[in-house]
């Protein structure tokens, strides 16, 4: 499945999948089939195999009909949140290294693809393999449980006004891009973020 809006990175990324990845899982899986959610999918010609939802206005009903999540884009910045979402649905995430930003950790609960072919051979070989899918599954889920729970303390430091001042060692920690904001505000002379 892949869930998106119809920007041009996405859109690039859902044709060269369909168009150079697809075949070659059909051709070992004839009864796959990708399934496409959100706007993008007014910008994607019918294709054998690919089923569109359109937009959708509860994302896990379109979850719900996804064993695999792919995610095969090659430019853009910053985490992609629709990797989150996947993970905590403990949905199989196969993603290109770029899509990955952000995901990293000591055992990635995805798998990293960056050519059609290790796109295809991920999806047959997690399909074709029980205990590939089951592992993957349940690490994807803790993954994006630990994620989510690390973010909200990190806004809940945030958000503590006796802590967080500018120039502190705890708010270079906590915003990796703390610099530029302090180029900005006039960095320790704008005192508390919040109070």
């Amino acid at each position: 499945m892949y869930l998106g809006t119809a920007n041009s990175a996405n859109i690039d990324g859902v044709n060269r999948f369909i168009n150079e990845s697809l075949s070659l899982v059909r051709e070992k899986i004839p009864t796959t089939k990708l399934i496409l959610a959100g706007n993008i999918c007014k910008f994607i010609e019918n294709h054998e195999g690919v089923i569109k939802l359109g937009e959708v206005k509860d994302i896990n009903n379109a979850y719900n009909k996804a064993d695999i999540v792919i995610n095969p884009g090659i430019v853009g910045t910053g985490l992609k949140i629709k990797n989150i979402e996947a993970l905590g649905r403990s949905k199989i995430l196969i993603t290109s290294s770029h899509s990955a930003e952000g995901l990293k950790c000591e055992r990635n609960p995805f798998i990293a693809a960056n050519t059609s072919k290790e796109f295809a051979n991920a999806i047959v070989n997690v399909m074709s393999n029980p205990d590939i899918y089951n592992s993957f599954s349940r690490e994807a889920y803790e993954f994006a449980k630990n994620y989510n729970e690390k973010q909200i303390n990190i806004i809940k430091e945030l958000f503590n006004p006796n802590k967080t001042k500018l120039g502190s060692e705890l708010t270079y920690k906590l915003i990796p891009n703390i610099k530029i904001i302090e180029k900005k505000v006039g960095c320790k002379e704008a005192g508390y973020i919040f109070q």
